[in-house]
């Protein structure tokens, strides 16, 4: 539904592609025909874009599944991360009760696990952060107060 959703929105520009798949199986992701039909270069800088998703996978599998995703990225390509983040016994407490409903079960990553996607990466300004505080160039954007919060980063690869 994301995917559709998605495509819709781009309403089909040149360059830009929201691709369905496993994420536990990026290889699989990075095979598909629909890259390659718009023109994915592996040998130019892209950008990747992982929006809400990691925290409905352990932390090794996250940060195996951005591992893979940069690998396959060439120099000068950038990294978009968004993921929930919960602190301390309230993070954990927000997973167990969402994790009691009917669905999809989620993870509470901690923070050292989040930093640790963007390992190798030159954060861009203001680094990981409350996504409602994310703006380009404001390094002191901070995490805010709130307990359970979405936070999002943008990382560089040199």
């Amino acid at each position: 539904m994301a995917v559709l959703h998605s495509q819709a929105l781009l309403g089909g520009r040149p360059g830009v592609i929201a691709v369905g798949g496993d994420m536990r199986d990026p290889e699989a992701i990075l095979g598909r025909d629909e890259l390659r039909a718009a023109g994915l270069d592996p040998g130019a800088p892209a950008c990747v874009v992982l929006a809400c998703v990691l925290h409905f996978v352990d932390a090794p599998a996250a940060r195996g599944i951005v591992s893979a995703l940069l690998g396959a990225l060439a120099p000068g390509s950038y990294l978009v991360i968004s993921v929930g983040f919960g602190r301390g016994r309230a993070g954990t407490d927000f997973a167990s009760m969402y994790n009691a409903q009917d669905g999809q079960r989620i993870y509470a990553h901690s923070w050292e696990e989040i930093t640790g996607m963007f390992a190798g990466l030159e954060l861009v300004p203001p680094g990981v952060v409350d996504a409602t505080a994310w703006h380009p160039g404001q390094p002191d954007a901070g995490l805010g107060e709130p307990s359970n919060m979405i936070v999002a980063g943008v990382g560089r690869r040199a």
